[in-house]
C-alpha cells in the first residue's frame, strides 16, 4: 500500500473513528476483554502487540490478518509490536493442533526468524517494534521460571482453557512443554507491559486462554498496575466454515520463494463469490465504498471483485513489479493463449518453475530428442495420446503451434538459450530447463 493511501487513511481514521470501531466493520473483531474499556483506552496511543513464532521462513495467509489489524492500529495513530516467538517456536502451541509439534533446531528458529523479521517490516514499516521472546526466556532458569511464573499461575484455570482440554482427551494427550506454552505467552505479555508499557494483546480467536493468561500473571505480578485488554479476530474461514488459506501444496506463503506472486495471485482470483466480499474487507484496506462497490458489480462482471482482491494483495505484499510479472504469466498460462515467444521472457518462465511441471535436460541430449520426447518427460499425457495429439497438430513450444506431426528441438527453441514452455493442447503445459555441463558437449 501506498504512503499517500496509508497517510490519507491515517487522518480519516483518528478523525473519524475509533480504532475498535475501525476493526468491528472489517470483520477483524471477535472478543475483547472489554470492549467499553478498549475503546476508551484507544482515544489516546497505546502500545499493542501481535504474537509469531517462526515454525517456517514465511508468514502465511493466516497470519497475515494479525498483520493488517496492526495495520489498522497504526493508521489510528497506535504504536505496534510484532512479538517474534524464537523460544516458544520450540515447544510448540498446542492451541488446534491434534497432535505435538516436531522439534525444530535452535538455527532452523533462528533462520526463520530473520526471515520473518524482514517479512514484517516490509509490511509495516520501519516504525513497527520487532522483538524476540528468546531475547528474555532464554537465560530464564528453570527455577526462575517456577518461582516468577510457575508460582503466579493456577494449574486449574490452565486445565479449563479449550487448547488444553481438548488435547487432553485425545489420543495423542499433551506433554508438559505443550501445557506450559500458555505460561510462556503470558510471561510475554506481562514483560511486553514491564519493558515498553504495552496494554493490549491481539490475536486470532484461537489464542484467547493464551492471551487471558497473560492478563492475569501481569496482574499478579504487579498487582497496582494499568489494565490490560486482549483484542482477537475471527480466524480466516469460508462462507461455509472451512479454514481459508490453503491449497493442495499447504499454505498460501507470504514469500515469493515459497508461493510465486503468480500462484498467490491465482489462488486469490478463484475466491468464490460468497466469500470475496469477507476477503476484500478483512484482508485489504480498500475503502468500504470500494468493497460495497466491487460486491454490486460481480452480477454484472463475474469476477471483477475476485480480479480487485487479487491484485490488491498482490501489490501489496509483492509490489508492482510482483503483480505486473503475476498478470503477464497468467496471459501466458492462459489455455490458448495468444502470446508468442517474441512477448515472453525466460526470466518469467524461470520464475513459474513452482507453478508448472518442470524438466532439466542437459543441452546436448535436448538437441537431439523431440517434442514429443520432452512431453513424455513432463508426462504432459501417455506415448499414444501424444502421438495422435501432435498429428493433429496440437503440440505448442513457446506458444507457438506445430501445424502437424512432432520435430527436433533445436537451439532456436530456447528462450536466451535457458528455458522453454511446451504444451500438449491448449492446457497442458511445462518447462524444460537447460543443463549445461563444463567441457565439450
Amino acid at each position: 500500500m501506498g504512503r499517500s493511501v496509508i497517510r490519507s487513511l491515517s487522518v480519516a481514521a483518528r478523525e473519524s473513528r475509533n480504532v475498535v470501531e475501525v476493526l468491528s466493520s472489517r470483520g477483524l473483531l471477535g472478543h475483547t476483554s472489554n470492549r467499553e474499556k478498549i475503546v476508551e483506552a484507544a482515544k489516546s496511543p497505546m502500545k499493542v502487540y501481535c504474537g509469531f513464532d517462526p515454525t517456517a521462513d514465511s508468514l502465511h495467509l493466516g497470519n497475515y490478518l494479525g498483520l493488517v489489524a496492526l495495520k489498522w492500529f497504526q493508521v489510528c495513530g497506535h504504536e505496534v509490536f510484532c512479538l517474534i516467538g524464537g523460544s516458544t517456536a520450540r515447544i510448540g502451541d498446542p492451541s488446534g493442533k491434534s497432535g505435538e509439534r516436531p522439534i525444530m533446531s535452535a538455527q532452523s528458529i533462528e533462520r526463520n526468524s530473520i526471515r520473518i523479521e524482514q517479512s514484517i517490516k516490509r509490511i509495516l514499516g520501519r516504525s513497527v517494534k520487532v522483538v524476540n521472546n528468546l531475547d528474555w526466556v532464554g537465560n530464564l532458569s528453570f527455577l526462575d521460571f517456577l518461582d516468577t511464573i510457575g508460582r503466579n499461575s493456577r494449574v486449574g484455570s490452565m486445565l479449563n482453557r479449550e487448547s488444553v482440554r481438548s488435547r487432553l482427551e485425545s489420543p495423542t494427550g499433551l506433554s508438559f512443554a505443550e501445557f506450559s506454552y500458555q505460561l510462556l505467552q503470558a510471561y510475554d505479555y506481562a514483560h511486553l507491559h514491564e519493558t515498553y508499557g504495552v496494554t493490549l494483546q491481539i490475536g486470532g480467536s484461537d489464542q484467547l486462554g493464551n492471551m487471558q493468561a497473560g492478563v492475569d500473571l501481569a496482574k499478579k505480578l504487579k498487582p497496582e498496575g494499568e489494565t490490560l485488554h486482549t483484542l482477537t479476530f475471527p480466524l480466516l474461514t469460508t462462507a461455509d466454515g472451512k479454514k481459508y488459506g490453503k491449497t493442495e501444496r499447504g499454505a498460501v506463503w507470504l514469500e515469493a520463494d515459497r508461493l510465486s506472486p503468480y500462484s498467490f495471485y491465482q489462488y486469490l482470483i478463484q475466491a468464490q463469490d460468497a466469500d470475496v466480499t469477507n476477503l476484500l474487507r478483512k484482508l485489504t484496506m480498500l475503502p468500504e465504498e470500494s468493497i460495497s462497490k466491487a460486491q454490486e458489480e460481480l452480477l454484472e462482471a463475474p469476477f471483477s471483485a475476485q480480479r480487485l482482491l487479487a491484485e490488491t494483495l498482490t501489490r501489496d505484499l509483492h509490489g508492482e513489479d510482483g503483480l505486473a510479472s503475476s498478470l503477464r504469466a497468467t496471459d501466458v498460462l492462459k489455455p490458448g493463449s495468444r502470446l508468442d515467444r517474441s512477448q515472453i521472457s525466460a526470466e518469467l518462465l524461470l520464475s513459474l518453475t513452482s507453478d508448472l511441471p518442470v524438466v532439466t535436460v542437459k543441452r546436448k541430449v535436448l538437441l537431439e530428442i523431440s517434442l514429443k520426447s520432452v512431453l513424455l518427460m513432463l508426462k504432459l499425457g501417455k506415448r499414444s495420446g501424444l502421438e495422435q495429439l501432435l498429428r493433429d497438430g496440437h503440440g505448442y513450444i513457446n506458444n507457438e503451434r506445430l501445424e502437424a506431426g512432432d520435430r527436433r528441438i533445436s537451439e532456436d527453441d530456447l528462450l536466451e538459450g535457458q528455458v522453454m514452455l511446451v504444451g500438449a493442447g491448449k492446457k497442458k503445459k511445462g518447462l524444460v530447463r537447460v543443463k549445461d555441463e563444463p567441457g565439450p558437449q
